[in-house]
């Protein structure tokens, strides 16, 4: 019986370990996007009618990482002209903490549309609704006479 039991235990600990290294090694797919870090001067404020700027991450449990990569999706699928005229960023949250400080940044993804004085005008956090960011962009743009 001793035997028996020592070898179940042996099973069940080798299965553990199995599915540990798969989870942590899904983790990790291609698919994972990889945030582009932005360097300080180029998210400068006043020029343009704004600053439009995305605090991601690109490490994470599986479910986390999921939602980063919903975040880098929609802003993928903003209008490139609309993105290009914000000065559009990408900031790794990890390699930019100055940054993050300075934004007041406490969770990843978070999206903020800043006027072109600096002003936060917009701020999602976690769940981002790319309407929301896509009608604030248009509304400012409006007002600029740029669009």
């Amino acid at each position: 019986m001793k035997t028996t039991q020592l070898l179940l235990l042996v099973i069940v600990l080798a299965a553990v370990g199995a599915i540990i290294g798969v989870k942590t090694w899904s983790g990790m797919s291609a698919t994972t996007p990889t945030p582009q870090p932005a360097n300080t001067a180029a998210v400068a404020v006043g020029v343009g009618p704004g600053t439009l700027l995305l605090f991601n991450r690109n490490m994470g449990c599986q479910c986390v990482m999921k939602l980063y990569a919903a975040a880098d999706s929609y802003f993928n699928k903003l209008d490139p002209e609309v993105a290009a005229a914000f000065h559009a960023q990408r900031i790794n949250a990890d390699e930019s903490p100055e940054l993050v400080e300075a934004h007041g940044v406490i969770v990843a993804p978070t999206i903020i549309i800043l006027d072109e004085e600096g002003n936060e005008v917009l701020r999602q956090e976690s769940r981002i609704t790319i309407d929301d960011i896509n009608a604030k962009l248009h509304e400012i743009l409006a007002q600029e006479g740029e669009l």
